[in-house]
């Protein structure tokens, strides 16, 4: 198997500060970018253009999601609240407030009905859609939440913590079915592949664990390192094959997932890579760096 060949296509700027989440819309027609400045910034796909911005925090812009049906745009913040973005009308449609210090993650599930939030409180809050309020809370982590992702059927999330530690959590029940551990070190990210037999994660020491799901309970199937680098974000491609992981001094790196070798190391960003995303055909890589930009990468 050999890695694509990515080609910078665009590169973004108007951010006044480090990008910290993109996130392309399902429907193929837009990415988002959030930042430090505390704006996000809506790109029209098709040209490389800024289409609007999006302005309502008081603090830094951590995490930035789409819901599945791109109607929606979800953004966490040092401010500790989640703003919810109508994305039709291009305005803020409500704030969620619970957290008691800043968000550092937020995830969409797939069927839409949830959102998930980790905080540096070290909790993480289950939203409702439908009714736009908090539905429970999980607890467990000992330390901050930075990472959470929801498995394929939106029956289980997984979550990462500067505990060093991964847990799975049972989103009918609301408790913990497993805690993963190994890291060495913080774990930044953590991302299902999109048939959900594989969990990824990474932690700041540029160690990158993969765990395959056997009879309910995920087992470590092989560990990747990234040579004398952190890792901030990593992504699975839509075909599931490749994974792509954002990294100190600017570089990423893309992944033979079943043979565990790295393909490829792209000096992408005059900084650290601090957010990565895949369109959802696959044609198109995101990536955001503290150099105030993001690019856009295309097979």
């Amino acid at each position: 198997m050999r890695s694509p060949s990515w080609r910078c296509i665009y590169t973004l700027s108007g951010h006044r500060n480090a990008i910290t989440g993109v996130a392309f819309s399902p429907d193929g027609q837009t990415l988002a970018s959030g930042s430090q400045d505390q704006t996000i910034e809506i790109w029209r796909l098709d040209s490389g253009k800024r289409w609007y911005t999006l302005v309502g925090h008081s603090n830094w812009i951590t995490t930035i999601a789409f819901s599945p049906d791109s109607k929606t745009l979800a953004s966490g913040s040092r401010d500790q609240t989640i703003e919810i973005w109508d994305m039709t009308k291009g305005k803020r449609w409500y704030t969620l407030t619970g957290h008691q210090d800043g968000v550092e993650a937020v995830a969409f599930s797939p069927n839409g009905q949830l959102l998930a939030s980790g905080s540096r409180d070290k909790s993480i809050e289950i939203w409702n859609m439908n009714k736009g309020k908090r539905g429970f809370s999980l607890t467990g982590h000992q330390d901050r939440v930075y990472s959470v992702a929801f498995s394929l059927d939106s029956q289980q999330l997984a979550s990462g913590s500067r505990d060093q530690t991964v847990k799975i959590w049972d989103l009918n029940t609301a408790k913990e079915v497993q805690s993963l551990t190994g890291h060495g070190d913080w774990v930044r990210s953590v991302a299902f592949s999109l048939k959900g037999q594989l969990l990824a994660s990474a932690s700041k020491n540029g160690m990158i664990k993969i765990w395959q799901k056997q009879q309910e309970q995920w087992v470590l199937s092989r560990t990747l390192r990234a040579d004398d680098q952190e890792i901030f974000n990593i992504i699975f491609s839509p075909d599931h094959q490749f994974l792509v992981s954002g990294g100190g001094q600017g570089i990423i790196d893309i992944w033979d997932v079943q043979k565990g070798i790295l393909l490829e190391t792209i000096k992408a960003h005059e900084s650290d890579v601090f957010t990565v995303a895949f369109s959802g055909d696959g044609q198109w890589l995101a990536t955001g760096s503290y150099d105030r930009t993001v690019k856009l990468w295309k097979q």
